[in-house]
């Protein structure tokens, strides 16, 4: 069984690192899915996924790190000749675009204080896109599918 839904925020005029978490268990509950994987994906060029800690600390150093890597390249055209930022574009292509997530008992298999985030590396005011796609069973289907070892016995 499958369920996938878009979610979308306003971005900042700035590199920016959005908890995506709230909505991660929001999907895995409207999924009617128990066990399974959610897979956090960006259709948009220059926004990055992963999971970090989500401590003050960690947020602020990695957007320090991320901020300091950006350089001042040149944008370019693209085929609809509109003007993409080719830093921003590099910056999540090797953070990657997507991360999946195994989850049980409705609950991300995750360390306590670990977060899915998107980064957006587009400095400049917007309205983002992501996708959360699951994959997995629910708990009734699951439980029509277990067989009482007793029943096997002739």
């Amino acid at each position: 069984m499958a369920y996938q839904k878009s979610f979308y925020m306003n971005s900042a005029e700035k590199i920016s690192i959005h908890s995506i978490e709230h909505d991660a268990n929001s999907a895995i509950r409207n999924s009617d899915m128990e066990d399974g994987l959610l897979t956090l994906f960006s259709p948009m060029g220059s926004i990055g996924v992963t999971i970090i800690e989500q401590l003050p600390e960690i947020i602020t150093q990695l957007s320090d790190v991320l901020t300091e890597r950006m350089t001042d390249m040149p944008s370019i055209k693209n085929r609809k000749k509109e003007s993409i930022n080719v830093s921003a574009r590099i910056h999540a292509a090797l953070l990657g675009r997507s991360v999946s997530i195994p989850f049980q008992s409705h609950r991300l298999c995750l360390l306590p204080n670990e977060s899915p985030v998107i980064v957006d590396f587009e400095p400049v005011s917007r309205r983002i896109e992501y996708i959360i796609q699951i994959v997995g069973e629910n708990a009734s289907a699951a439980n029509e599918q277990q067989v009482d070892p007793r029943m096997m016995m002739g």
